[in-house]
């Protein structure tokens, strides 16, 4: 089971401050949008998984969009480069706001370090396309997921905030969630 590439495909937990900024006066929104936001991805990947799954049955490539044309292609990587600059403007977020750093620092930081690991894998050939997604959903997406249950947790007892809403956690909820993180951890780097 690809559950690197899985976890990686709803890594959008980093987009929420910006979607919080962006609904500055109806937060109570929040709820239907994460819901809607989750909702919308899911259905587009499961029809495209039918589409080609179903068309070309084994004969798909690691990179499934090559099968369907140029257009597709083009689509593919619009598609990254939207993820990325994403991911790069939470990141150049968290290093203003978290650690002080300038806007322009905090970019060339977000952007120079995934630049230079790209450059090290293509060059060095340390992994294929679809092994460093599975590797890094497994492992961001795993650690981040856990820490996220656990933040929460710890937020609901010492957090002074009132938050848009809110859903209840309990300590089976969050040791049921890291086993099925670690289990896809394990299960990547086994299989």
């Amino acid at each position: 089971m690809p559950f690197g590439v899985m976890i990686f495909s709803f890594l959008a937990f980093s987009a929420l401050p910006e979607v919080e900024r962006i609904l500055h006066g109806q937060e109570r929104l929040m709820k239907k949008v994460i819901f809607v936001g989750l909702l919308i991805p899911f259905f587009v990947y499961f029809l495209f998984m039918l589409v080609v799954v179903g068309s070309f049955g084994r004969n798909v490539p690691e990179i499934a969009t090559l099968i369907l044309g140029r257009g597709f292609s083009v689509l593919a990587v619009l598609t990254m480069f939207t993820a990325y600059f994403s991911q790069a403007i939470a990141i150049r977020d968290m290093f203003r706001f978290d650690f002080g750093m300038g806007r322009f620092k905090g970019w060339i930081l977000a952007s120079l370090v995934p630049l230079v690991l790209f450059f090290f894998v293509y060059f060095f050939r340390v992994a294929s396309f679809i092994s460093m997604i599975a590797i890094g959903g497994v492992v961001s997406g795993g650690l981040a997921g856990v820490l996220i249950l656990l933040m929460n947790k710890r937020a609901k007892k010492f957090g002074d905030r009132k938050p848009e809403y809110s859903i209840g956690i309990s300590w089976f909820t969050i040791i049921l969630m890291a086993l099925v993180f670690i289990f896809a951890v394990v299960a990547q780097f086994v299989f």
